[in-house]
């Protein structure tokens, strides 16, 4: 027997009644068959409010019901606006969307004359009473929702300090199946000589992407939870921050919050006070004084390539970044002074000045980046090859330079460490007043005043050390060849090993234009300074950059035309008193 409603459904046309019914899961950890359970509701409910003939669309999807940029959600928007639909049915509003975008789509509904009933909400476009019933629905979902959350959030942070599971260990971790503590997990001992060499890498200069590259080449994996098969210089980055390296872990350094124009949530930082952390030692790598001191060398390293804020924003913010292939952004203009970039002409492959498409320079000549690196490359290589071994008076100077700093080093070693004793206590004493008399604005700068000039003192410290730790020894002309060889020639000119190799060892790339002087094309001839210093290890920072080390020469970047190639070689023909016709042949 059917049960009749107020009003009885009706088809828009004909005696077939149009429906459109809604099913959804949140999270893939749902049962996919909760969705045939509400689809076998529907029907059930149709048998007992509808005995004529009818067509049923089914939109079935897995997804967050706050977003609002879900495909099946946009789907659904276009079948009512269609008009051909009589009916739209769901079990509750919240299988449709969350707040109050449900109460505007049964609106929609409303507009385009589809009646909307959800069933378990009591609402019912085709009454009059509807709204009340609906903004009822919607608050009582909102409030559902935030309950949740919280009893969620409370369950996983009980179960973090009390020694939870760690979800989803990084690179170099090993998590036994079926394990439900932090106690299960252990380290690979595969992995300790691979985290070594990226923690000495990094200590030595080398950046996130030399160390990605060189991950890469020894094909070490990304780890179990990484949907990437490769490194990148984002994930080194991320990787080495990464607290669990020395025996800590972190919870709740970061939440969502929700974007209200599209329902999406996005990760922000945490408040400091929501923080917990647990010591776990079985999960260290490195000593925790080692890791902290990398964090503060990459911290004032990577400090000077920031983004300065405009309006307190970043500018760049969501701009993809890629790597450029050298010498583009190397090379400046002779004519102008601005950097060479990918671009010229539209040709690929080839760079010209920067001030071109702005119409500020009128160096218009391109070059192909591959043809020009090769060029530049072999030149460096030959030039290397013929610089003579460095003399004794040289040998002597540099040794007597680190004798000097060595002098001077502990000197240094014993002022940073009085000023830190110094600021120790000042902390300490504006730390007192803060307890006792509360937080004041002027207390809260000076505190922060000092840890900065702390912060600083430590990472000179550590560079101190560094220096320290690094044997000073002068490597021989022959050691230099090798190095170059198998830093440049093993190299492909398009491969970033070869384009950080550049940058260390290339101090000035100058592209002059130049033409026949009878006329012809515009070409582009390269003036090039190389300081060998940028191929020999760190410890020849005590040479600064002395004369030994420095060579200039110049490169043409074009082939010659075969009237200026053959000129020399005629002009000592037409001396020989011999005519073209005869020196043409």
């Amino acid at each position: 027997m059917l049960n009749s409603l107020n009003p009885a459904l009706s088809p828009r046309r004909g005696q077939t009644l149009r429906i459109i019914v809604v099913c959804r899961i949140s999270t893939e950890h749902q049962d996919e068959r909760s969705l045939a359970d509400q689809e076998a509701l529907y029907r059930e409910w149709l048998d007992r409010h509808w005995d004529g003939e009818v067509e049923i669309t089914v939109l079935a999807s897995q997804g967050s019901g706050e977003s609002l940029i879900r495909d099946d959600y946009t789907r659904l928007l276009e079948l009512v606006d269609s008009r051909r639909f009589d009916l739209v049915l769901t079990e509750d509003l919240g299988r449709i969307c969350r707040r109050v975008h449900a109460h505007l789509f049964c609106e929609a509904c409303e507009d385009a004359e589809t009646r909307c009933i959800a069933i378990n909400d009591n609402v019912d476009t085709a009454q009059d009473e509807w709204r009340m019933a609906s903004f009822f629905a919607v608050m009582r979902h909102e409030s559902y929702n935030r309950d949740t959350s919280r009893r969620i959030r409370r369950t996983k942070r009980n179960r973090f300090q009390n020694g939870g599971i760690w979800q989803c260990p990084i690179y170099g971790y090993i998590k036994p199946i079926g394990s439900t503590s932090i106690n299960d997990i252990r380290k690979d001992p595969e992995s300790e000589p691979v985290v070594e060499r990226i923690f000495t890498m990094l200590e030595g200069g080398a950046s996130y992407a030399e160390v990605a590259d060189w991950l890469n080449r020894e094909s070490v994996p990304t780890g179990p939870y990484r949907r990437s098969d490769t490194w990148t210089g984002k994930m080194v980055g991320q990787y080495v921050r990464h607290p669990a390296l020395k025996g800590q872990r972190e919870w709740n350094n970061r939440t969502t919050r929700r974007q209200n124009s599209t329902g999406v949530r996005r990760t922000v930082p945490a408040s400091p006070e929501e923080l917990l952390i647990r010591i776990d030692p079985h999960l260290a790598f490195v000593t925790a004084e080692r890791f902290d001191r990398l964090q503060r060398i990459l911290e004032q390293r990577n400090r000077l390539y920031r983004r300065h804020e405009v309006d307190g924003c970043d500018p760049r913010a969501g701009v993809p970044k890629r790597r450029t292939t050298w010498p583009s952004q190397h090379m400046t203009c002779g004519v102008c002074g601005e950097t060479f970039i990918f671009g010229g002409h539209g040709r690929a492959g080839h760079i010209f000045c920067r001030g071109v498409p702005a119409y500020t320079c009128w160096n218009a000549t391109s070059v192909s980046a591959l043809d020009a690196g090769t060029r530049i490359a072999t030149r460096i290589l030959e030039e290397i090859e013929f610089i003579p071994e460095f003399d004794q008076a040289f040998q002597e100077e540099v040794h007597q330079e680190a004798q000097r700093l060595e002098l001077a080093g502990q000197q240094t070693h014993s002022r940073i460490a009085a000023q830190l004793k110094r600021l120790e206590r000042e902390e300490s004493r504006i730390t007192d007043a803060i307890r006792s008399t509360g937080f004041l604005p002027a207390l809260g700068e000076s505190l922060q005043r000092i840890q900065s000039e702390r912060d600083r003192l430590e990472f000179e410290r550590d560079q101190l050390q560094e220096r320290e730790d690094t044997l000073m020894h002068l490597p021989t002309m022959e050691e230099i060849r090798r190095i170059a060889r198998a830093a440049i020639a093993e190299d492909l000119p398009t491969s970033p090993e070869f384009g950080r190799c550049m940058h260390r060892l290339v101090t000035r790339l100058i592209a002059v234009p130049y033409q026949v002087i009878d006329g012809g094309l515009m070409v582009l001839r390269a003036f090039v300074e190389i300081d060998l210093i940028g191929l020999c290890s760190s410890s020849l920072w005590v040479t600064g950059a002395l004369p030994q080390f420095r060579r200039r020469f110049v490169v043409d970047l074009f082939d010659p035309p075969q009237r200026a190639m053959f000129r020399e070689q005629v002009m000592e023909l037409r001396e020989q008193n011999l005519t073209f016709t005869q020196i043409g042949e």
